[in-house]
Order: structure tokens, then sequence, then C-alpha cells
């Protein structure tokens, strides 16, 4: 059985989800690339001086479990 694929969602731009993303858009296919990004920093983070761009606050969400 074949399927014709006309559009595509990716959840996580990541590793993984950055490359099946790339894939599918160097395919031709419309491409739909979502992530979650934290809306502000906490009051640690503040302290550090770190911004919504660092890797770590980014991050938060996986490494939370």
């Amino acid at each position: 059985m074949k399927y014709h694929i006309r559009k595509a969602a990716v959840i996580g731009s990541g590793t993984m989800g950055g490359g099946i993303a790339a894939l599918f858009a160097g395919l031709g296919i419309p491409t739909l690339l979502l992530d979650i990004v934290p809306f502000k920093l906490t009051a640690a983070e503040e302290a550090e001086g770190k911004t919504l761009e660092d890797t770590s606050v980014r991050n938060r969400i996986i490494e939370a479990g």
C-alpha cells in the first residue's frame, strides 16, 4: 500500500525533529515545525543572567522529565 503525503507537522525542533522537518521540506512537502518555548525566566535563571534563547532554558521542559 502506498501513501501520498500532502503535508506534514513535526512536534519538537531538536536534533531529531529538525532533521525530520528538513527531510519533508527537502522533498517539497509543506511542513509545519512546532516547539514549546518557555514564556518567561525563573528567578534563578534571571539571577544567572540567562535569556530565553539559552539552551538550558529552552531545554527546561525536557530536563524536568
